[in-house]
């Protein structure tokens, strides 16, 4: 077997089994003449078979840590093979392939702190944190401001017995030097449980966090989903702000909109998108086509990279539409929503952009009678 470019060599009974594999049967029995050398090709990712061809010859599931289990168990259901279901997460288990979100405002025990009166109250569906563990004990902790503005540190994390959390922030270089890392300000304190739920405990700054964080696993985005931004999209200069749309049509294929404070689309055309898993690499001048509608005298700096761009375990995409010359990173949570990561000021941080997906509502006249 060619599986996207890697070779397998195995017999036809380890892949049809007692014949409950109709993809392999039909993929054997279709088969032409062939001689010794010849190969079946099979259009699909190489590398997260050699597990499943494993777990196919001994019966014996072992995913390596190189490998995400979603993406395995994501190519057995494409092969119509039967895995043995997930096993219960330990607590104290945290995930690496998603973020942690935190919703609504934060309750503020002290009144008399310092920027309370500018805070904006926010809905309940209304991100207020976001929390992303990384490889080794690293951690990026990302919340909204007093001001509105978003801040992302750069953090470590300990898993302690019963699954209490400790997430500390990162010191400068000089007070890594000059004190234990042990001693590092602790920015919350938490259990985690079923590596779904992270209930806070205690944070840096009372009241601030006290919000639990929820498990949204980052995947490419499916065709048929639709989702829109939150906040009003910076616009660039001569355009009047608006919102962004973004509608799924196919692997490769987005239609983008971008609404404006007058009537009618400032922007709708469909544009080609690509979606990958992995470290995203810092936007270039290439990286998006040019828009009719866009100002050409209008220089848009490129620079800069998103909080969770080196992420080994999150899905991003990269969008060819002129409207997102500002992105520089798009992190696709499936069905979830996404993230968009602006830079308007390359002396600020670039700041994040939620779309939440778009769902049916009911019809009115449709409701089941009484």
């Amino acid at each position: 077997l060619n599986v996207g470019g890697v070779r397998y060599e195995t017999t036809a009974e380890t892949l049809t089994g007692d014949g409950t594999r109709p993809y392999f049967s039909s993929l054997l029995q279709n088969r032409l003449t062939f001689n010794d050398d010849a190969e079946i090709f099979i259009d699909r990712d190489g590398k997260p078979f050699a597990p499943l061809l494993a777990f196919l010859r001994t019966g014996h599931l072992h995913i390596p840590p190189a490998l995400s289990e979603a993406v395995v168990r994501r190519e057995a259901d494409f092969y119509g093979v039967n895995l043995p279901a997930e096993p219960a997460c330990p607590v104290g288990h945290i995930r690496r392939d998603g973020i942690y979100l935190s919703f609504g405002a934060a309750r503020w025990h002290d009144s008399t702190e310092p920027g309370l009166a500018a805070t904006a109250p926010a809905s309940a569906g209304e991100v207020r944190a976001y929390l992303q563990f990384g490889d080794g004990s690293n951690a990026t902790l990302g919340r909204r401001e007093a001001d509105g503005q978003w801040s992302a540190l750069q953090c470590r994390y300990k898993i302690l017995a019963g699954g209490l959390l400790l997430v500390q922030r990162k010191p400068c270089a000089q007070a890594e030097e000059a004190r234990d890392a042990d001693q590092d300000a602790v920015e919350l304190s938490a259990v985690a449980i079923d590596a779904q739920f992270i209930e806070v405990i205690t944070c840096g700054r009372v009241g601030r966090l006290e919000k639990p964080f929820h498990f949204v696993p980052s995947c490419a985005p499916r065709p048929g989903t639709a989702f829109v931004s939150q906040t009003e999209h910076n616009a660039l200069p001569g355009r009047p702000p608006g919102r962004s749309v973004l509608a799924f049509e196919s692997a490769d294929s987005v239609g983008v909109m971008v609404t404006s404070s007058h009537p009618g689309w400032s922007s709708a055309k469909a544009a080609d998108y690509r979606a990958f898993c992995g470290p995203r690499d810092a936007p270039s001048g290439d990286a998006t086509m040019a828009d009719p509608l866009r100002p050409p005298e209008v220089e848009v700096s490129g620079e800069g990279a998103s909080p969770l761009s080196a992420s080994d375990s999150l899905w991003h995409l990269e969008i060819q539409n002129g409207n997102f010359t500002r992105t520089v990173d798009f992190v696709s949570l499936g069905h979830h929503g996404l993230i968009e990561f602006v830079q308007l000021n390359v002396q600020h941080e670039p700041q994040p952009i939620w779309y939440r997906p778009i769902a049916k509502t009911c019809n009115p006249w449709m409701a089941p009678s009484v």
